[in-house]
């Protein structure tokens, strides 16, 4: 059975040899971990169309980094685009006659954008 000392050497001895950069700089990575875990969690909740939590979730996110601004906006992006994309679609599908007014091209237009922008994050 580990002691208090043998203990805490033990763990120091597994968070430097599993996260050696953690160990030596702890005090400049304090907000890592929480973060990259809002701004995942923006970007799955913006690709599951949960809009409102995915806004909830990138608001916690910017607060633990400013910097995440970044990553939010690009989550918001994606969701943007992804209703601008099922817009596109659903009203070509609604349209029954050949005359298209420019919303519908607009669309149109922005939901190519989508997909061209889908197909590079793709290769990214």
């Amino acid at each position: 059975c580990l002691h208090g000392n043998d203990r805490a050497a033990l763990t120091s001895a597994f968070v430097l040899s599993f996260f050696p950069l953690l160990y030596f700089f702890v005090f400049l990575y304090y907000t890592d971990i929480i973060s990259t875990f809002f701004v995942l969690l923006t970007y799955l909740l913006a690709l599951q169309g949960k809009n409102w939590s995915s806004a909830a979730a990138g608001s916690f996110a910017v607060l633990c980094r400013q910097t995440n601004i970044v990553w939010v906006g690009f989550s918001a992006a994606v969701a943007i685009l992804r209703d601008a994309e099922a817009a596109a679609q659903n009203s070509m599908k609604k349209k029954k006659d050949d005359e298209a007014s420019d919303l519908d091209f607009f669309l149109l237009i922005l939901s190519a954008v989508a997909r061209g922008i889908k197909g590079l994050l793709f290769f990214c």
